[in-house]
């Protein structure tokens, strides 16, 4: 081997059949890569076939050997179906090798020879290479050198990433093939048109850097074409710093949208416009798996996204259907509003035509519920919920829908429900039919909203029976009313028959009913109990009698009528614990909660829930809207409902309590679901506080929720603890204060984290809270520290953050510090004293039983011992440290 300006040859010798390397005797040849020779091996020790990777002797020297080795080490700890797993690093007569799982299939590249693949095994290809990857950057592994020739195929269809952590192994200023960049100081390491721009420049990279590598991958799988492909290496690299790819819909024109969508951001120029978490494009590559993995080949026509399932035929609403379609396709036509009284069908009837029009619209249909929102400036955040887009820095959610509607090329059909609450956000809705041509809006809402864009379909009643057909049963049965009675007193009793002896009743029911399907609905569930003529007899007002029993009776005695009243109160249903918090706190509700509630699913006015990921022994229920708004009607007549909203705000309050550094990560991961479950509830206990100036147990519930809020939606949260802290109260309790001002700067970015976090501080040190103090010390070094504006005063405050924990004996939160510290010591050029933190942080990891804390302490360790270590020390994020304080 000889080396000369700056670059390196490289000379393997073939090993024949037979050679022994320590336990491993060579088969066969496979192939050479870039690193080296790869052979098909037998295992003597374990009797199996592995695959033998015989690596350069320019990794000869120690100190290169060392972190290889450290870095294989690292890498082998991943274990994941998607990434070849590496069994052993070692050497052998002077030669160092790497034995890995052995794997018969084929390379995408060897895959794509022919063009293009199937878009239904690109989906599967793309969904288990962002899984594999998403695995390895949860235990910061970055691969930096993902292309077509690293992904293998099994016969199986398995997807597998090949030589993780091998890339970090590079020397710098080494070229190892011809299409690898270097040079002498950026150690900029990669295949050129599939790095990063930042790995192009020899810029610091992370995560994100596999993103954009990935990326270019699923763009040339799809395309058929490369990304970036130009002339020589160096036009390439320009490319992939200044120039877009051409549009994928313009090559391939059956890929679905959200495909597409996905694929640009990861190919974004700033790392910061590409996903903040791989898991976060996993989970859309998901989706779009899930979801559109049926696209026929040239007909982009996908199956219906998010809208609800329909479990019975309309009814009587042929007409309107067909209408409002006609409408809603027009040309000219962008926002169709139905409008119409409660109960009178606009949501049945609205999914009734997006199921119509889903085909036309390409599958882009998505429904949008809003009853349980009742702030206008939240319907973007549940739009965006709904859509499945996620703000990127410190965007707003209306802007982070402007730029996914923006990049969307395709028509879209938003079905909005419930609007009439939120009639403030029409303008919001506006803006987006602005900025994206293809969007159209179906809304419902029980008033006309008053937009220019807007076109009304008021929404009538069922039809009721004609005079002259009453007598008549064969008529009455077509009647789209007195149809809609009969297909639900069928259901609730299947042995009901319209006859001529009680048509008579069934036509009054519905005549006194208005031909309001929902009042109709709830009138013919009742069949089961009583006959017609009874039915009709007991009918109350608009709502039929749900319990006897005498009017004087105690409130809480007034059984399944005041359970329906309490439980009202909830938004987007309840569970048992939520209904006996609430409902039953002083246990004299008089009747047990699971009776009553089994009563009320039993009379088809609550719905047991059985979304996706909820267990078995934590059913939730939810309340049909017409119902609840009678119950909340019932409570302030009765004027209980600001006692009952105080025990739902509760209950509220002690369920985000439960949170915090002192849960277990099992318990956090089931806590967050829960919040997620309840997050409508919690929408509405805290305007209710807010409301009604609880300001102490607002800051409470605000503060208490920030791990939830941080994977969330930081904006809410931001707008809600801003708006609790700006009440005159809330200077009253310093320590719930300072609690609330540490939450509020945690879902800030840096900038403006650091005078929040600041008075933060002052308060902890004025209550003399060292916890307090702690965490604030180390929140602000972060900020300042990825600011990069105040390196030392980021020091300082490690530093001082350091001396509390060891003040407090948390060996934890000194162990994170010394690690935070140690990565500021680098940066500013002491690298001896960062290797004596380094291995104080080390040993400390090992005494608590944290091995990836002290692995990965260990590879930083190694770093600062080497001169030139910027590539890995400048990719170190800080860590947050200890947990928020409580």
């Amino acid at each position: 081997m000889s080396r000369s300006a700056g670059a390196c040859i490289i000379y393997f010798t073939v090993l024949s059949p037979g050679t022994r390397l320590g336990p491993y005797e060579i088969v066969a040849h496979v192939g050479t890569g870039g690193m080296g020779e790869v052979y098909k091996a037998h295992d003597s020790r374990l009797a199996r076939t592995i695959a033998l990777k015989i690596l350069p002797a320019r990794l000869a020297d120690a100190d290169s050997r060392r972190r290889f080795e450290r870095e294989a080490r690292s890498a082998s700890a991943l274990t994941h179906p998607n990434v070849v797993t590496i069994h052993d690093v070692g050497e052998a007569d002077g030669v160092a090798y790497l034995a890995m799982e052995f794997i018969e299939g084929r390379t995408l590249r060897e895959l794509t020879a022919d063009g293009p693949i199937a878009m239904k095994s690109l989906l599967r290809i793309a969904v288990q290479v962002a899984d594999g990857l998403a695995a390895a950057h949860d235990l910061r592994i970055v691969h930096r050198d993902l292309k077509p020739e690293n992904v293998l195929l099994t016969k199986d269809g398995v997807a597998k990433i090949l030589d993780f952590g091998l890339a970090k192994a590079v020397p710098e200023g080494v070229s190892v093939a011809g299409t690898m960049l270097h040079t002498e100081a950026g150690s900029v390491v990669g295949t050129v048109g599939y790095m990063s721009p930042e790995q192009v420049r020899g810029g610091t990279t992370d995560f994100r850097s596999d993103q954009f590598s990935l990326g270019a991958i699923l763009y040339e799988l799809a395309s058929g074409k490369r990304a970036f492909a130009r002339g020589s290496m160096f036009e390439t690299g320009s490319a992939v710093l200044t120039h877009d790819p051409e549009p994928l819909d313009r090559l391939c024109t059956h890929i679905p949208p959200p495909l597409q969508w996905a694929i640009e951001r990861c190919l974004a120029k700033d790392p910061h416009d590409r996903y903040a978490s791989t898991r976060d494009l996993h989970r859309d590559l998901v989706a779009v798996h899930n979801h559109l993995s049926n696209v026929r080949a040239h007909g982009g026509s996908f199956p219906s996204s998010n809208l609800p399932s329909l479990s019975t035929p309309l009814i009587g609403r042929d007409r309107d259907v067909a209408a409002i379609k006609r409408l809603v396709t027009r040309d000219d036509v962008r926002w169709v509003t139905l409008t119409g009284p409660g109960g009178v069908g606009k949501s049945r009837l609205s999914v009734q035509v997006a199921l119509e029009l889903s085909e036309p619209f390409g599958g882009a249909v998505c429904y949008v519920p809003l009853a349980t929102i009742a702030d206008f400036r939240l319907v973007p955040s549940a739009i965006g919920q709904a859509l499945d887009v996620r703000s990127q820095g410190g965007e707003s959610p209306v802007d982070a829908l402007k730029r996914h509607l923006r990049m969307s090329r395709a028509p879209l059909l938003l079905v909005i429900d419930n609007f009439e609450h939120v009639a403030d956000a029409a303008p919001l809705i506006t803006e987006l039919l602005e900025g994206s041509p293809g969007l159209k809006v179906l809304v419902t809402s029980r008033s006309v909203l008053h937009v220019y864009a807007e076109r009304e379909y008021p929404v009538p009643p069922l039809a009721l029976p004609e005079r002259r057909d009453l007598a008549r049963v064969d008529k009455l049965a077509q009647c789209p009313a007195v149809a809609l009675f009969v297909q639900r007193a069928v259901a609730a009793r299947p042995d009901f028959v319209l006859t001529e002896e009680h048509a008579p009743a069934v036509v009054e029911i519905c005549t006194r009913l208005d031909g309001l399907p929902m009042a109709i609905e709830l009138a013919a569930a009742r069949i089961k109990l009583l006959p017609p003529a009874a039915l009709l007899a007991r009918l109350e007002g608009r709502l039929l009698s749900l319990s006897g029993g005498a009017r004087d009776l105690p409130a809480r005695q007034q059984t399944l009528r005041n359970a329906i009243d309490w439980l009202a109160v909830f938004n987007n249903g309840w569970t048992l614990e939520s209904a006996e918090a609430v409902c039953d706190a002083r246990q004299d509700l008089g009747i047990d909660i699971l009776d009553g509630i089994a009563s009320l699913v039993d009379k088809s006015l609550a719905q047991r829930a059985e979304p996706a990921g909820h267990a078995d022994n934590d059913p939730r229920f939810l309340m049909l809207e017409t119902i609840r708004e009678y119950g909340l009607e019932r409570l302030e007549a009765a004027g209980e409902l600001a006692a009952t909203r105080q025990a739902h705000a509760a209950y509220c309050l002690v369920l985000a309590e439960e949170s915090g550094g002192s849960l277990s990560a099992t318990a956090q991961i089931t806590w967050l679901a829960q919040c997620e479950a309840e997050h409508a509830n919690i929408r509405s206990a805290l305007r209710y506080l807010l409301e009604t100036h609880q300001t102490l147990w607002g800051l409470r519930l605000g503060a208490a929720l920030l791990p939830f809020w941080e994977g969330h939606d930081r904006s809410e949260g931001r707008a809600t603890l801003t708006a609790f802290l700006d009440l005159p109260e809330a200077a009253t309790d310093v320590s719930l204060r300072a609690r609330a001002l540490f939450a509020l700067g945690a879902m800030l970015d840096q900038a403006g984290a650091i005078p929040i976090h600041e008075q933060a501080l002052k308060l902890f040190r004025d209550l003399g809270d060292l916890r307090g103090v702690g965490v604030c010390h180390n929140a602000l070094a972060v900020s300042k520290e990825l600011l990069g504006t105040d390196i030392s005063s980021a020091r300082r405050d490690f530093e001082e953050s350091l001396a509390v924990w060891r003040q407090l004996g948390d060996e934890q939160n000194v162990a994170r510090t010394l690690s935070n510290l140690a990565g500021v010591v680098v940066a500013e050029g002491e690298l001896a004293r960062a290797r004596v933190l380094y291995r104080e942080c080390r040993t400390m990891f090992q005494r608590l039983g944290d091995e990836d804390g002290a692995t990965w302490t260990l590879m930083y360790e190694g770093d600062a011992g080497c001169t030139t270590m910027h590539s890995r020390a400048s990719a170190r994020r800080p860590t947050s440290g200890a947990s928020p304080p409580r």
